[in-house]
């Protein structure tokens, strides 16, 4: 089914009506490690395929299938924390963003959950891409309680995740002009800086995003290619307009290397494939 939805054989709605009775049952573990796990099809589908107005349609729906999950499997289990550790992937809805927000503030997760510090952070970065009441407070007091290099890390990639344009043009600044920013932090937090849901934070770089990428001496800047193709590219966007962009500043970038080359048109190749999914007719009359 994910590959037709890749192949624009099915729309990615008819593609969640299709798998949510099998979320509600699966337990085999393979198979749920390739869908929910780390490389999971379906939170590609979710996150990239889908428009913000099929999400927020879906939203409540399927989060409450692996909330459901959740309370339901062995407590302790390796499936019950895939499940939840999910769900911290994918909340959005209010109600459950605000739940979330209080089993944090209470320490109270669901039984057999344990809010360790690498979980404590995972529900913080939920928080933050939902512009949470109170975001910045809450990692910041989190960034004291873990003093550790790894904590730092993702507190800055956490406060990065927060939809405010002020905080949002904060971070672009520092990934143009902060030669002194760790390789560490600033993969954690462009991975952090788009979010599908706020179009508008990622539209307003476009230009500098160009505009930095085409006048980069890529021989000096290979080790970080990826971030800059992968994790700061404004794929979000999924537009056609913005794969023409793309393509001709990948044509007058003059400093471009082999591999900066190549993967600029991997991006692109990815880019027009979610355009041409967006294009597939879903079977539902009002889709």
């Amino acid at each position: 089914l994910y590959q037709m939805v890749r192949d624009g054989q099915l729309a990615p709605l008819d593609y969640f009506d299709l798998i949510a009775d099998g979320l509600k049952t699966e337990s085999n573990d393979m198979l749920l490690g390739s869908i929910i796990g780390g490389h999971s099809q379906i939170a590609q589908v979710y996150w990239e395929y889908l428009t913000k107005a099929q999400r927020e349609l879906k939203a409540t729906e399927f989060e409450d299938i692996f909330m459901e999950r959740v309370l339901k499997s062995t407590p302790g289990s390796s499936l019950q924390m895939s499940f939840y550790d999910f769900f911290l992937r994918v909340v959005q809805s209010k109600p459950n963003v605000t739940r979330l927000q209080e089993s944090l503030k209470r320490n109270l997760p669901p039984k057999g959950i344990v809010f360790d510090q690498d979980r404590r952070w995972a529900i913080i970065n939920a928080l933050a891409m939902n512009n949470a009441p109170e975001i910045e407070s809450i990692i910041e007091q989190e960034k004291i309680k873990d003093p550790s290099t790894m904590g730092q890390r993702q507190a800055y990639g956490a406060r990065a995740a927060v939809p405010q344009e002020a905080i949002k043009r904060e971070y672009w600044k520092d990934f143009f002009n902060n030669p002194e920013l760790l390789y560490t932090n600033f993969k954690q937090a462009a991975d952090r800086i788009h979010h599908p849901n706020y179009l508008e934070h990622s539209q307003n770089y476009v230009d500098a995003y160009f505009k930095q990428v085409t006048k980069m001496d890529w021989e000096k800047q290979d080790s970080v290619q990826d971030i800059y193709f992968e994790s700061l590219f404004p794929r979000d966007l999924c537009s056609a307009e913005l794969l023409k962009r793309s393509q001709r500043e990948m044509q007058r970038a003059r400093k471009l290397t082999p591999l900066a080359r190549r993967t600029w048109m991997e991006t692109n190749d990815e880019l027009a494939r979610c355009v041409r999914i967006r294009t597939t007719r879903s079977t539902k009359p009002d889709a």
